[in-house]
């Protein structure tokens, strides 16, 4: 089971950072595809890796850029993040529920399995590079200069932690 995460990881690094061209047809390499319109070659870099179970996949990074996949075979379909910001990190609890963190205090959060991303909390001037839920309510966001945020509400809501280092 963890082998085939490990796997699927790597895969997905490889593959994705393979592309080259600038994204116009018969302008890229012949690892680049297009699904549903887009092109699946960004020459943006990727952060992480999220997974539920061993049948759904997501990677974030650069740009907005959110990709999934569903089942066995290795399909990877763009999310439309509604955003332009560089993303870091992502966190499911289930295939519906997850959270996603980035540049400029985005944190978006998706109910459908990626279907749609809404954006939370209040735009904040760090970058947010981690992000773990224990469940659907209770969650925190790290990042610059020691940012703390929680949640107990599913991110309707999020308010700065106290730092124990006091560099807030």
């Amino acid at each position: 089971k963890h082998a085939r995460a490990l796997l699927l990881l790597v895969f997905a690094v490889v593959f994705m950072s393979s592309c080259q061209g600038n994204g116009e047809e018969g302008n890229l390499q012949p690892s680049c595809i297009q699904q549903e319109g887009s092109w699946i070659c960004p020459r943006d870099k990727f952060f992480d890796v999220a997974m539920v179970g061993d049948e759904h996949i997501w990677v974030v990074g650069e740009s907005g850029v959110i990709l999934h996949s569903e089942g066995e075979d290795i399909q990877w379909k763009p999310q439309k993040s509604n955003s332009d910001e560089d993303l870091y990190a992502a966190k499911f609890v289930d295939k519906d529920n997850g959270w996603v963190v980035g540049a400029a205090g985005t944190i978006l959060h998706t109910s459908d399995g990626g279907k749609t991303w809404e954006k939370q909390g209040e735009k904040v001037d760090r970058m947010l590079n981690r992000v773990y839920f224990t469940d659907e309510k209770h969650g925190w966001a790290v990042g610059e200069f020691g940012m703390i945020l929680k949640t107990i509400d599913g991110g309707a809501n999020w308010t700065e932690s106290k730092n124990p280092e006091g560099k807030n």
